[in-house]
């Protein structure tokens, strides 16, 4: 006779366990979607109906995330960092079949490897092993945890997740962008506003350009009435600085027109625009130092009077000091290359 944890009870022990552990994943994932939607559609209305500041949405979209956390530890992650021993497994069947009273726990408790550190009766032991055997081999775990515990989860988090995939997929980009600056609040993407802006100078908006140039930007907006337009210029040296820019008409096609100007000096500048409750994507001017002759390699023919050799020269100098009727060949090196150069000769009196 055997004292062992019968093997059909153990086989359906550990179905328990898998199905529990499975129902708790799809409890957690369900509720991480759905606090997580939830979350990023009231933080997307915010910042759609509020303008707020970057360090603003930067903590909202914190807030989201933290909340999603703490609500899939709650609903299953805690629970699957402690694994349940047999005998707390056994209690959870019972709970689940009544008709098992204590037998399983029993029998579980009962169950020894070795039949020589039994001090009472084996015969008991083995017939309560057969019994509950029985009993568990009829038992259909499926009916002990049905999906329909963790029905409400999944259909609410198959709702959020149709609806929002209806929106993200549809031709109104408005939603991407709330969406997207919500996760991302970094991500550089215009606000989704009731003013539009448009930027008609420079083209394209973000370029490379020599230093020290001075570059126009011309925007124009509409869909409202703004009281001001802001162009916001940042550099890594100097920090965010703003500057109001002036009205200039309207347009052909009755927008309203606003310029300013940004100089480049030897960094780059980031800029954007801020009208009424529009904020546009940052655009970026690189700058590159202007093209510099290093060095100016000089041929010398000497007229033939002079009775002189020819002479070559390199210098860090342009200047051509020779006998008059001298030939003089120029090789220019630059320090980087050029597509376009021109040679500008400047007498001196």
């Amino acid at each position: 006779m055997s004292t062992n944890l019968d093997p059909i009870v153990a086989a359906k022990l550990r179905q328990f366990a898998r199905r529990r552990r499975w129902l708790i994943v799809a409890r957690g994932i369900c509720a991480g979607l759905v606090t997580f939607l939830t979350c990023l559609t009231i933080a997307g209305f915010v910042d759609w109906y509020w303008l707020l500041e970057d360090s603003f949405r930067y903590a909202l979209t914190a807030g989201v995330y933290a909340l999603t956390a703490i609500v899939v530890w709650l609903t299953s992650v805690r629970r699957l960092m402690r694994p349940l021993d047999r005998e707390e497994i056994a209690a959870q069947v019972e709970l689940a079949e009544p008709q098992l009273k204590e037998n399983l726990l029993s029998a579980v408790e009962l169950a020894v490897e070795n039949p020589g550190t039994v001090h009472d009766s084996p015969l008991f032991r083995s017939l309560l092993q057969g019994s509950v055997a029985t009993q568990m081999g009829r038992l259909k775990i499926p009916s002990l945890l049905p999906v329909q515990l963790v029905f409400r989860w999944l259909i609410a988090a198959g709702i959020l997740v149709a609806t929002g995939t209806l929106l993200l997929t549809s031709s109104d980009d408005r939603f991407r962008r709330l969406a997207v600056r919500t996760i991302l609040p970094g991500a550089n993407i215009a606000r989704v506003s009731r003013i539009r802006v448009e930027i008609l100078e420079p083209t394209p908006q973000s370029k490379l350009m020599a230093e020290d140039e001075t570059v126009a930007v011309v925007v124009a907006v509409s869909g409202g009435t703004v009281d001001e337009v802001t162009l916001e210029i940042s550099t890594a040296s100097d920090g965010v600085a703003r500057q109001i820019m002036r009205h200039r008409g309207g347009g052909s096609d009755h927008k309203d027109e606003y310029t300013a100007n940004i100089h480049v000096m030897d960094e780059t500048v980031e800029y954007r625009i801020l009208a009424g409750d529009a904020i546009t994507q940052k655009f970026r001017l690189e700058s590159r130092p202007r093209p510099h002759v290093i060095t100016f390699q000089k041929t010398l023919n000497y007229p033939d009077y002079s009775l002189l050799p020819p002479r070559q020269l390199a210098e860090s100098h342009g200047d051509l000091i020779a006998l008059e009727g001298t030939q003089a060949s120029l090789s220019l090196v630059m320090d980087q290359q050029v597509s376009i150069a021109e040679l500008v000769i400047d007498p001196i009196d």
